[in-house]
């Protein structure tokens, strides 16, 4: 029989030491299995191909909670930049409004001037000689 193809690794998520099934193992380890299911009791063999399956099968576990971390934590990000641009959006928008109602201010006191001129040149205008 072919030795069993797996490493020893430390797993990042939880700090434990997982075996890891190097790639086309899991065959080998699943035909180890059947071929030793009535001796189950002693054989090392079998007690290793099941503790090296069961921890690379923790590893993969834990390789899926990484990357889901990992996923949500690019999510968050986004969310954040998404937030930091409507903040922005909103800020532009505050200060379109207030050069606006500036603008509309000072349109409105050119208005109110132009008609104080205007009245006040209305009895200067009574007295103009015509040409």
């Amino acid at each position: 029989m072919p030795p069993l193809d797996y490493e020893q690794q430390l797993c990042s998520h939880c700090n434990e030491n997982h075996y890891i099934v190097n790639p086309g193992a899991e065959a080998l380890i699943f035909a180890v299995l059947q071929e030793k299911q009535t001796k189950l009791g002693e054989d090392n063999e079998v007690i290793l191909a099941v503790e090296v399956l069961q921890s690379h099968t923790q590893s993969l576990k834990c390789q899926i909670a990484i990357a889901k971390k990992e996923h949500q934590a690019s999510r968050d990000d986004m969310q954040i930049r998404a937030n930091e641009r409507v903040a922005l959006i909103k800020r532009r928008e505050a200060e379109i409004d207030s050069e606006t109602k500036q603008f509309e201010a000072e349109r409105e006191a050119w208005r109110v001037a132009r008609l104080g001129i205007i009245e006040a040149l209305k009895p200067v205008r009574k007295y103009a000689v015509p040409q």
